[in-house]
Order: structure tokens, then sequence, then C-alpha cells
């Protein structure tokens, strides 16, 4: 384990170790600026947007409470991808498909 801060930094200290991609130019279209921003931003509620930040940290927290055990690295991806999931099915997601649908 990191001996960092806080368990955000030290997780970020593993993803900024990590080599990185070639960042996408920034699109010249309004359009497609606020598809990005929005993707990025995941959402516009401040409340769906402090869900994400909790998630985000329970996320952090179960990578490196588990890290340097292939169970426990497996038994937190699959609760991250069952998050993934029922995020994506939930009330807040289709009120964004609605929302963007009929923009």
């Amino acid at each position: 384990m990191l001996s960092t801060g806080s368990p955000l930094e030290a997780a970020m200290a593993v993803v900024m170790a990590e080599p990185k991609a070639r960042p996408a130019p920034w699109p010249r279209v309004w359009v497609d600026q606020a598809a990005l921003l929005e993707r990025q931003q995941g959402c516009l509620c401040p409340g769906h947007r402090s869900a994400h930040r909790d998630a985000l940290q329970a996320a952090l927290s179960g990578f490196l409470h588990a890290s340097g055990d292939r169970q426990g690295r497996y038994f937190w991806l699959q609760a991250l991808q069952s998050w993934f999931l029922d995020h994506r099915q939930g009330a807040d997601a289709h009120a964004y498909a609605l929302a963007h649908h009929s923009s």
C-alpha cells in the first residue's frame, strides 16, 4: 500500500503511474463540446454528482483495500460492475435519457 495522505491521493498516485493515452482534441462545435462535457462530468444534477463522488470514494477505498489480493480484487471488480449496471438502469439514467432524447 502507498503511504500518501488520503486514500484518494494513494489511488491517484497508482493511476498516475500508469502509461497515459494521448488526449483527444477539444471539439470545435458547441453541440459536440456539450456532449463531451456531459460525458466527462457524468451528469448535471448536483445531488447526482454527489452520488458519483461517494461511489468514487467507495471504489477507491475498495481498490486500495484489495490491492495485492487477487480474490479481493475480483470481488471488488464484481461490486464495481454491479454498481455500474444498477446505475445505468436507475431512475436518474432514465431521466437523463428522456431529457437527452427530447432535446
